[in-house]
């Protein structure tokens, strides 16, 4: 879970998607930089070959770790020489006695080695990709980690005023403006991620302390969000103890949380990327006291028969590859109205503009 928003988008798909994939382009590659600098250094130690150029020199790690292969290679025919001029190479070796007959075939067997090596970071760099498009890879600590690192891009960003007004009446519906201020109102978070929907929470205006039960299964998010906890006064500066406007609990699984023991539910983003949407939605309406409002905004299949609809289709494995799972198809609206008996339903579509697949949306509100 989380706030599935980000996204990656194909070209001329412009949106905040584009941003979680430049992202994710940049740190893989940079991290790839600096592994094959490792490999290059250890690959030939009989030569001490050293490849000074691969990060000093202007334009992209992978562009310069390819030209430096490539010149290293041309390079390696002639005899081997303290440094070669102008390209940013070294090339030592360790046995001055070594002739220049069997010093130049040292020289071409390290080019050839080097340039072999040059051309792993792109090959690595596609097949790291390709494994994002593996369901179970999806599940790893190390993509959990680094959709944490993408996802806490937006943790900052001001919260919707439309979507704010919509918790604000939501908090209405259940008679809390009138009640008495030192009895907290608690509220599930559903998909709570690095911490964005804390934000619309304490920026509705409650009229209450909160007691915030975050429910995100991955813990590499849970950082940030107390971070941002502290700074919204829903945790003490220590991070372990209440806060001004409230306190916040961790939770991985929404099934941890006793049936009928929360007034208000909140998932922003988050039934585009859970595995089991019903089984979910049925999980807020047990949690939820009778009376409790359930408010959700999330992105939705746009409609039946329409070109957009059908890129959402074909464009749903990337999606999911570079976005946790997410499922840009989803009629989630039709799925929170048929997963439970609701007392009241109401459904708002829209559109945000420039979003691409993930543009169509929906807010409201179900009470139980």
């Amino acid at each position: 879970m989380g706030r599935r928003g980000r996204t990656v988008a194909l070209a001329g798909a412009g949106s905040v998607a584009a941003a979680a994939a430049a992202t994710a382009a940049t740190l893989l590659s940079a991290g790839a930089d600096h592994a094959v600098v490792a490999m290059l250094r250890f690959a030939e130690p009989s030569s001490r070959l050293y490849v000074r150029g691969w990060l000093r020199e202007p334009g992209g790690g992978l562009r310069r770790g390819l030209g430096n292969s490539r010149r290293l290679a041309q390079e390696s025919s002639r005899p081997v020489e303290a440094e070669s001029e102008g390209s940013g190479t070294e090339i030592i070796a360790d046995d001055s006695s070594v002739g220049a007959a069997s010093g130049a075939a040292l020289a071409v067997e390290s080019g050839r080695r080097q340039a072999l090596l040059g051309k792993l970071p792109v090959g690595a760099l596609f097949a790291l990709y390709a494994t994002f498009f593996v369901p179970q890879v999806r599940r790893t600590d190390p993509y959990r980690w680094l959709f944490a690192q993408l996802e806490g891009l937006d943790a900052y960003a001001d919260p919707e005023s439309t979507d704010v007004g919509m918790l604000k009446r939501a908090a209405g519906l259940l008679g809390v403006g009138g009640t008495d201020p030192s009895v907290p109102l608690r509220i599930l978070d559903l998909g709570a991620g690095t911490g964005g929907d804390l934000r619309y929470l304490t920026s509705a205006d409650l009229g209450r302390r909160l007691e915030v039960l975050a429910v995100d299964p991955n813990v590499f998010a849970w950082t940030s969000a107390r971070e941002q906890a502290k700074r919204l006064g829903l945790a003490s500066d220590s991070g372990d103890g209440a806060g001004s406007a409230g306190t916040l609990e961790f939770i991985q699984d929404v099934k941890e949380v006793p049936s009928e023991s929360v007034s208000l539910v909140f998932a922003h983003h988050v039934f585009c990327s859970v595995e089991d949407p019903e089984g979910i939605i049925w999980e807020v309406h047990r949690c939820l006291r009778p009376g409790g409002s359930f408010v959700f905004v999330e992105h939705v299949a746009a409609g039946p028969g329409s070109f957009l609809r059908t890129f959402q289709q074909l464009y749903r494995p990337v999606q999911q590859a570079f976005a946790g799972g997410c499922d840009p198809s989803r009629d989630t609206a039709v799925t929170i109205r048929l997963a439970c008996k609701w007392s009241s339903l109401e459904v708002e579509p829209y559109i945000i503009e420039g979003f691409g697949p993930i543009a169509p949306h929906v807010r409201g509100i179900a009470v139980k």
